[in-house]
């Protein structure tokens, strides 16, 4: 009997490559996107908890107008940023839920191409001992 041997296997194998690099872009995306949040909450958790000077120097409060205006327009750039990568992770997912499709298009094709073998088989058993009773029943 032959092994089964499904003819789009090397196909199949290049459509599961091609899932898990989409995996692994879309988690690089993920992590980048959770750390770009971490920095946007400490950036927003700075800007509010800044204390108003308690000296009644001009340059103290100055200062203090200065820091809260970069942290402003950090928090600004962050959030563009934040944007864009979440932009970037859809994308990344539509790429993934697509390869996975792909993927899963190619298993269901082996899937069924080894049941139809297995009832292939099956058949020709079923065959080679009809006859061999019949054969038996004739000597």
């Amino acid at each position: 009997m032959k092994k089964f041997k499904f003819r789009l296997e090397r196909i199949r194998q290049l459509k599961e490559a091609e899932k898990a690099e989409a995996m692994r872009a879309l988690k690089v995306v993920l992590a980048k996107r959770a750390e770009t949040e971490s920095r946007l909450n400490e950036l927003i958790q700075a800007w509010g908890e800044g204390d108003v000077p308690t000296t009644s120097k001009v340059e103290d409060f100055v200062l203090d107008a200065q820091y809260r205006a970069r942290l402003k327009a950090q928090v600004a750039k962050t959030r563009s940023d934040l944007e864009q990568i979440e932009a970037s992770v859809e994308q990344h997912q539509a790429s993934y839920r697509e390869a996975h499709r792909s993927a899963q298009v190619f298993d269901n094709l082996k899937t069924k191409a080894k049941e139809q073998y297995e009832e292939m088989i099956k058949q020709e058993e079923a065959k080679f001992l009809d006859e061999l009773s019949i054969q038996r029943h004739y000597d």
